[in-house]
């Protein structure tokens, strides 16, 4: 493993931490046991911008998660794409800098409580949200990140190895989201305090198309699952802009 590098990351939007982030291309990471790793993952899929027919890399990515975990049931959710031209849309669509995992801990009754405003999901699995809520007595979401563009950019993600991350450390805010249909809902966002110095930041700067990162953003049966990532910007210049594809995909066990 080589030097680590040395970048400012946001623990909140106003104030900057200077940190060092590790090379993890030589680290065998888990996403039971840091929260994050890294998955081999060729896609057939191409259409990235096209983001209202994902229909072929949802299935894509459900059978790549199905390998990693025992759930009953799992369902591709919310993409989001980034990159120059979808910043240029919306400037959420670019690459966020702010330490932070996706969700809260009261994320399991979220899910239901909003879902059941969704289409029943009968014809895909075979089961009503009631249903499954009655069965239901683990809820886990991952996020599985991919690289589309260039390897080197200018804004690349990192993450904190959870186990370097203390229960204290971590609260909560709640956002106002715009979905794709100009509706606005209320998420809960977990955020970390600044205590930079304890924690374990990690990158890698050749990930290509045929990687993701997989990484688990809520569990319910765990207190301190959370996987906090952020963009930062690489201190050297003349790096190309960063294209890439998030997933959201959400696992049911009994």
């Amino acid at each position: 493993m080589g030097s680590p590098l040395t970048a400012d990351i946001y623990y909140n939007t106003k104030i900057k931490t200077t940190v060092n982030i590790h090379d993890g291309n030589d680290c065998n990471f888990s996403w039971k046991e840091n929260g994050f790793q890294i998955v081999p993952h060729k896609t057939n899929f191409s259409d990235w911008d096209n983001v209202d027919n994902y229909n072929q890399y949802y299935h894509e990515m459900i059978d790549l998660v199905r390998e990693q975990t025992d759930a009953k049931l799992i369902m591709a959710s919310t993409v989001v794409r980034r990159s120059p031209e979808w910043q240029s849309k919306n400037p959420l669509w670019g690459p966020l800098q702010l330490v932070h995992s996706d969700h809260g801990s009261g994320f399991k009754d979220y899910v239901f409580e909003y879902r059941k405003t969704r289409p029943e999901p009968d014809a895909y699995y075979g089961s009503g949200w009631e249903d499954i809520y009655k069965w239901c007595n683990r809820v886990v979401c991952f996020q599985i990140w991919r690289n589309l563009g260039p390897t080197h950019v200018s804004y690349p993600i990192a993450f904190c190895d959870s186990k370097s991350i203390d229960k204290s450390q971590i609260f909560e805010t709640v956002v106002d989201v715009q979905q794709s249909d100009e509706r606005t809902h209320p998420l809960t966002l977990s955020r970390l305090k600044p205590i930079g110095s304890k924690h374990k930041w990690y990158w890698w700067d050749n990930l290509t198309d045929d990687k993701v990162i997989l990484f688990r953003t809520y569990d319910s049966d765990i207190e301190n699952y959370r996987a906090f990532h952020t963009a930062f910007e690489h201190p050297e210049p003349g790096r190309a802009d960063r294209s890439s594809v998030d997933l959201r995909v959400y696992c049911f066990y009994e």
